[in-house]
């Protein structure tokens, strides 16, 4: 009898502390949003905030390598050149640098942090470039039709998508690959695509590469569709907008009117957890449970973009909303670092 006692003791022991890592790995985690005048950083387990960085930025990513931020500066611009400066800022000295000037600021980042994509006029065309993060080359230039949606990769960062209209009711993926390969893809759609080049509206690759989720105008409205990159199938799949892969794949998380909705591809067994106001650009934690997004007070500032940064628990429904005195976000895109 003794011994299953003991027995009992320890099991109850070690689902304590599993229990106790647990919180720790959900609650150690910090995150970073490009606000008007600075990127703002957001201890979760203090829940105190600090601006990280000066002037006006656009996150591109983080390099676990370097262990530093890339950023699209937004001022100071460039005018002579009309160009925007690419910086790195590194976060242990918390030191700028500024490593190159683009000329477009729809710029998208590789999953592997190596590369990064961008637009550029040339001669009046549309130019898709290249630039390797790791020698500061032009590895890829190829022209491109005009472009309706901000550049999306997939997940080995060998392929580059974008969105482009055809005509009043029509639409295409594009998909070019970062070896210079002069074969496109393209995978036709039958309703336009969603045209919006800030973040809210671009098309994104699952985790795994098999599968594209985008927004199509249909004659009902906004409508979620994925698009299958083997066989070209489109499905649709929800009302909704801003749909968001989970890391592991085997979820989207998007919004409707009235709700964040959480759908399991698998089972089709949606959860939803309704907001107050506008809610937009969802950003899943790195374990997938948790889940934080940009909100605008109702009525909206003055200034109309969000004043709000609220994070989710997905296992307990319990969401918390910070707000940071006069600070409001630019329509970018909420980053997280755990460590």
């Amino acid at each position: 009898m003794l011994k299953i006692w003991l027995w009992v003791f320890t099991v109850f022991l070690l689902s304590l502390s599993t229990e106790a890592l647990s919180m720790q790995e959900t609650t150690s985690c910090k995150l970073y949003a490009s606000a008007f005048g600075g990127i703002v950083e957001l201890d979760l387990n203090s829940g105190e905030w600090k601006r990280f960085s000066e002037g006006r930025k656009n996150l591109l990513g983080w390099d676990e390598t370097q262990r530093a931020f890339y950023t699209l500066d937004f001022l100071p611009f460039h005018l002579e050149e009309l160009a925007f400066p690419l910086s790195i800022i590194h976060v242990n000295e918390r030191t700028t640098q500024e490593i190159y000037r683009l000329r477009s600021d729809n710029v998208a980042l590789a999953p592997d942090g190596k590369t990064l994509v961008y637009v550029e006029l040339i001669q009046r065309v549309f130019h898709l470039k290249t630039l390797d993060l790791t020698n500061g080359n032009n590895a890829l230039t190829v022209p491109i039709p005009r472009i309706e949606t901000r550049f999306f990769w997939s997940p080995d960062s060998e392929q580059i998508g974008i969105g482009v209209q055809q005509g009043e009711d029509r639409s295409r993926l594009q998909f070019y690959q970062l070896d210079g390969d002069p074969n496109i893809t393209v995978i036709e759609l039958d309703h336009p695509i969603y045209a919006d080049l800030t973040y809210e509206g671009h098309p994104q690759w699952s985790p795994n590469g098999e599968q594209i989720s985008v927004q199509l105008q249909t004659p009902d409205g906004l409508r979620i569709h994925l698009v299958n990159v083997e066989t070209r199938e489109v499905t649709l799949l929800r009302n909704g907008r801003t749909p968001r892969w989970s890391h592991q794949g085997d979820q989207l998380a998007y919004f409707d009117e009235e709700n964040l909705n959480i759908y399991p591809l698998e089972t089709g067994e949606q959860r939803t957890f309704p907001f107050e106001g506008i809610a937009l650009l969802p950003s899943w934690s790195p374990d997938d449970r948790q889940i934080a997004y940009l909100e605008y007070s109702i009525p909206p500032k003055e200034s109309l973009l969000p004043d709000k940064l609220t994070v989710l628990n997905l296992e307990d429904g319990v969401s918390r909303t910070f707000s940071f005195d006069d600070v409001t976000f630019n329509l970018e895109p909420i980053l997280w670092r755990c460590d």
